[in-house]
């Protein structure tokens, strides 16, 4: 338990706040929480609005592959080999 103590330093990134080990895993696992609560309410949303359930699932695949393209379109190469 004493290891989460220790602060997270970055390593050529961007630090925003001083968070401890600890602190940054239940900022992580929040974030995790949170993200999966969207794609829930997003999953029934479409079966809500979609009459057939094929074309819910080829709505929520392609939004899930434009989610993937879109964050490695945006992220600049230089930072990808920093990760």
């Amino acid at each position: 338990m004493y290891l989460l103590n220790h602060s997270v330093q970055s390593i050529g990134g961007i630090c925003l706040s001083a968070l401890s080990v600890g602190e940054l895993h239940m900022v992580t696992a929040a974030a995790g929480m949170l993200i999966l609560l969207a794609t829930v309410s997003f999953t029934l949303f479409l079966s809500a609005e979609c009459k057939d359930t094929v074309n819910s699932m080829i709505i929520g695949i392609v939004f899930c592959i434009l989610s993937l393209i879109l964050d490695s379109v945006t992220l600049p190469n230089h930072l990808l080999f920093q990760i």
